[in-house]
Order: structure tokens, then sequence, then C-alpha cells
């Protein structure tokens, strides 16, 4: 049996996603604009995301996603605790500090709801 340290389902998924990274507190007031990216896989306490600018493990990212055949998005502050550098591009790891109960429940039910009809769970 493999070292699974994860807690929740993490499903293979490509979703756009809205992020920006905050590197300070003043820039919380700057949260307007973001940029546009895509999702490798996602689960109830995380995700993983590719981005093209710098990052470190100290920077806090507000990510908005939406699931499909859904119209209100999830919204999220995570913080980075892998980075993976592919090229000018790196994968980051991503795990949720704060997202309302009630997304949360939303991406359980969605990623169940895809392992049941047969999506490729995530290792």
């Amino acid at each position: 049996m493999a070292d699974d340290r994860r807690k929740n389902i993490r499903l293979d998924l490509a979703l756009p996603i809205r992020y920006r990274i905050v590197r300070n507190h003043r820039e919380i007031q700057k949260l307007i604009s973001h940029k546009t990216s895509g999702s490798r896989n996602l689960s109830a306490g995380g995700l993983c995301l590719l981005v093209n600018e710098d990052v470190t493990k100290e920077d806090i990212v507000k990510l908005q996603l939406t699931l499909p055949d859904e119209e209100k998005p999830v919204v999220a502050f995570a913080e980075i605790v892998w980075i993976e550098p592919k090229g000018a591009e790196s994968l980051i790891g991503l795990r949720f500090l704060a997202i309302k109960e009630q997304d949360i429940t939303r991406i359980n039910g969605y990623v169940a709801q895809q392992k049941e009809s047969g999506a490729k769970e995530s290792r």
C-alpha cells in the first residue's frame, strides 16, 4: 500500500482557474486583477496549478474556479506547499487556507460524482 498523506480524494481535472499571488499584506488591497491558468487536479483540500511567474512557498494565492455545469465560482485563499519548475513555468501544489464550508462540500460532491463516473483519481 502506498504512503498517501492526503486526507481528501484528488481527481485529475483540468479547470480554468483565476489566481493572484499575494506577496504582502498591502497587495491584498489590489486583488482585483487576476491571471488565468489551468489546474492539474482538484480536491477539497487544494489543487495543483500551472503558473508562469516566480513564486515562493511564502506566497499566498487567491483562487477563483468554477466547477463544470455550475455558475457560482468557488473563491479561496491557498498556501503554496510545493513548487516544481517546468522550464519557464512551474507546477505549484496549493492547500486551501480560507474557503467556505459550502464550497468544500461542492468540491467533494463534484469529485465523488466524477470518480463514480470513472474519472481518473490523481495520486
